[in-house]
């Protein structure tokens, strides 16, 4: 699985998204699933629904779109057969929203794909350019929490927007590669959700926890209370693994998957 949201009061309501077109949805807080197909062969890698009948998918170089819950999809935009890799969209209204993602050079690893559109993705506007070129490898997930505040994270960096994506800096790094000592780890965040502009997590795995052995990693979630400016490790797995998302309905009820 590689994202999910999960909304509602109760968190009830949610879907998953994943590979070649594939989406899950539940109604009953995951208990159960039910699968959905999207006019898309490529790998889905981000879901954000505002409501049960709105939300968006993404996933290679399409935007997709439901208003019917699921039960039909449709391409909003099309980018351009291998042209772009987006990774990850958030909506906190029927409007307004932001895809990030990164150009399909350097191995899918290339400059800065940050899409934002305030008409429900009849139109987007870029503002990838903004990232320093120095830090510029594409955003692997979006968090767009009201007009002007949105974070988004690459390896073990957690970048900040006080301004609608127009402008981003990094607010936090969390052990970066190299770290200077072993027994040492980085961290490579996948997903990164806030519930308001202050409470936030990011999901992903910690490699080399251990050992100085690249292969090793495990499952790893942190958090923060202060928009982003620091980060606490709240779990960290024993076992091999990783997340690749996470989504919360309010500050203490959430769900990951990997």
């Amino acid at each position: 699985l590689m994202s999910i949201a999960m909304f509602s009061l109760t968190g009830s309501r949610g879907f998953c998204s994943s590979g070649n077109g594939t989406i899950l949805a539940t109604s009953d807080g995951g208990g159960s699933w039910s699968t959905q197909f999207a006019p898309t062969g490529d790998d889905l890698r981000g879901v954000s629904f505002v409501d049960d009948k709105n939300g968006w998918a993404v996933g290679g170089d399409c935007i997709l779109h439901t208003d019917n819950g699921g039960k039909s999809w449709t391409k909003t935009i099309w980018l351009g057969a291998g042209s772009v890799r987006l990774k990850a969209v958030s909506f906190y209204d029927a409007n307004d929203g932001m895809v990030v993602g990164s150009d399909a050079g350097n191995g899918g690893y290339g400059v800065c794909v940050i899409l934002v559109t305030h008409n429900g993705g009849l139109s987007w506007t870029d503002y990838g350019a903004s990232v320093p070129t120095d830090h510029a490898l594409g955003f692997n997930s979006v968090a767009y929490v009201d007009s002007d505040h949105a974070w988004g994270t690459n390896h073990g960096v957690v970048w900040g927007t006080a301004d609608g994506g127009q402008t981003w800096a990094p607010e936090s790094y969390v052990h970066p590669y190299p770290a200077p000592t072993y027994p040492y780890y980085r961290v490579w965040f996948n997903s990164v959700t806030f519930e308001n502009s202050q409470d936030g997590w990011a999901v992903g795995e910690a490699i080399g926890v251990s050992n100085p052995d690249w292969t090793t990693s495990c499952t790893t979630i942190f958090a923060t209370t202060n928009g982003g400016a620091t980060w606490t490790r709240q779990a960290q797995g024993s076992t091999t693994g990783y997340l690749n998302a996470v989504s919360f309905t309010d500050a203490s009820r959430g769900w990951a998957v990997g």
